[in-house]
């Protein structure tokens, strides 16, 4: 059994490297601010670093394996945050920008692949591991959401270079977050296998099973809500609103719909209830499309991407691993 201490320190370092990769989604006016780059260069940042995430999560699960989830989630947080933190020693848009794109984009997926693998520990029963995912879920969604808060607050304070110190602090926390991760891999018995990276031992045999439609849904669902996040700032100045109020009702709702209902819905059947969910994530970014500058729009739409996305992600995700066979878990 796990020791409830223990279990904070995973939510800990969840929330800590999270909070690191949160800076991402101050990095178009990082890019227009200090690198007198465009929306189009932070595109591109996000194109590079999404086939960076893409290629290295195929062999994610064989790194899992072979070296065990908290030293592949270690690493993972440590590349993410050398990539955020070496965006600040930068002065122009060049080939170092996007060669931090691939670290970034390695070090998030190598890290968000492998920690939920710490709920599969042998010291957890089969009943709390979706309650498991879904609190790392929520660290991860407070965590995402704090930087774009605290630099809203800290501009209104008139602290100047903001933008430089928040990065500078998301190289050090990753590190923070890394080292925790690298004690609690005894604390959870996180087991290491004789495994071999190399192309035939990609764990490509979950697209042959139920689990793939289910992690597809992941995906496209990340796809969507992602770009919500990465262009709010923009979406909120061009229309005059202020973005932290996306970012506080995220944090808020997605916490509240995760705790109050996510561990209900995941110990019944997940698939019950998610068109219903998919149906409102819609109407929400609907609202979003044809709002050009009302506020209490901007507040309903926002509570409803949230909550319908807080609620999905989880239910899909703890779908997918449980209609999977156990060798493909991981």
């Amino acid at each position: 059994m796990i020791k409830k201490l223990d279990e904070y320190y995973l939510y800990l370092a969840c929330y800590l490297a999270a909070f690191s990769y949160g800076s991402i989604y101050l990095l178009l006016k990082f890019t227009q601010k200090y690198l007198n780059g465009t929306a189009i260069d932070f595109g591109n940042f996000l194109l590079v670093s999404g086939i960076s995430a893409v290629f290295f999560l195929i062999i994610s699960a064989s790194l899992a394996k072979k070296f065990g989830a908290n030293i592949t989630s270690s690493v993972g947080i440590l590349f993410c945050g050398f990539g955020i933190f070496g965006l600040v020693f930068l002065h122009e848009i060049s080939f170092y920008y996007y060669l931090l794109a691939v670290f970034v984009g390695f070090g998030w997926s190598l890290y968000h692949a492998s920690s939920s693998m710490f709920a599969l520990s042998p010291l957890i029963c089969d009943s709390e591991k979706g309650r498991y995912i879904s609190l790392i879920s929520v660290c991860i969604v407070i965590g995402t959401s704090s930087l774009p808060v605290i630099y809203n607050l800290g501009t209104k304070l008139g602290f100047h270079n903001l933008l430089i110190h928040l990065f500078l602090l998301s190289g050090i926390v990753a590190f923070i977050s890394a080292m925790i991760f690298i004690y609690l891999g005894k604390k959870f018995q996180i087991k290491k296998e004789k495994v071999s990276i190399k192309a035939n031992t990609l764990n490509l045999t979950i697209l042959k099973t139920d689990s793939a439609y289910f992690f597809l849904m992941v995906f496209l669902g990340a796809c969507v809500f992602s770009t919500m996040m990465m262009f709010q700032l923009s979406y909120a100045d061009e229309r005059n609103l202020n973005y932290a109020i996306f970012f506080i009702f995220y944090t808020i709702f997605v916490i509240l719909s995760r705790i109050l209902f996510g561990g209900i819905l995941t110990k019944k059947n997940p698939i019950k209830n998610l068109p219903m969910i998919l149906v409102i994530m819609i109407v929400s970014l609907l609202i979003m499309l044809f709002n050009q500058a009302n506020l209490y729009l901007y507040i309903i739409s926002s509570s409803l991407l949230v909550i319908s996305y807080g609620l999905a992600y989880p239910l899909i995700k703890t779908f997918g691993i449980k209609v999977a066979k156990e060798e493909n878990r991981h």
